[in-house]
């Protein structure tokens, strides 16, 4: 018997060779959402506890012992009108300990209580620039010299658009 090689099956899933390229609307939701998501992280380096008298920040690591006199100029207080030093940003804190939202934030100044004439947060505006907008690569933040087919990102070199493929278009090529 004589089997033809041409006749076995063949995959009926084949790849795309054309790219999916998304329309305005698309791309501007994405950036939409990518804002949101950047919005609503709060991350932020845990900070010391405030009671926390282990660490000292001018305190030498060396592993020796001074057992002479302390240094001049540094004064300990003990009294009871002694204040604490404290780590700033405690204002941007919830009562849980959270770190606020930018929204959060934007809430508790209570901008609707102000008279109208005076500018807020949500009542600045200037007019548009008469110059065309600038484009950055957002890895780099170079002049974005080359453009995404795809999701019409600004890229500053050949090397951020590898890295491109491989992080924001892993689901969509």
């Amino acid at each position: 018997m004589k089997v033809d090689e041409g006749a076995g099956r063949a995959s009926t899933r084949q790849r795309q060779t054309k790219v999916r390229a998304l329309d305005d609307h698309a791309r501007q939701e994405l950036k939409r959402k990518r804002l949101d998501a950047l919005e609503q992280d709060n991350w932020h380096e845990d900070a010391l506890e405030p009671d926390d008298d282990d660490y000292e920040p001018n305190e030498s690591d060396d592993g020796e012992l001074f057992l002479g006199e302390q240094k001049k100029g540094r004064k300990k207080s003990a009294g009871k009108g002694a204040k604490k030093k404290t780590r700033g940003g405690d204002q941007f804190r919830e009562e849980t300990g959270r770190t606020k939202s930018f929204d959060d934030i934007v809430d508790d100044e209570q901008y609707h209580k102000f008279p109208s004439w005076v500018p807020t947060y949500l009542s600045a505006a200037v007019k548009p620039s008469t110059r065309p907008p600038r484009k950055f690569c957002y890895l780099t933040g170079l002049a974005g010299k080359y453009k995404c087919p795809v999701t019409g990102d600004y890229l500053g070199s050949l090397e951020a658009y590898e890295t491109h493929k491989e992080t924001r278009l892993k689901g969509m090529v």
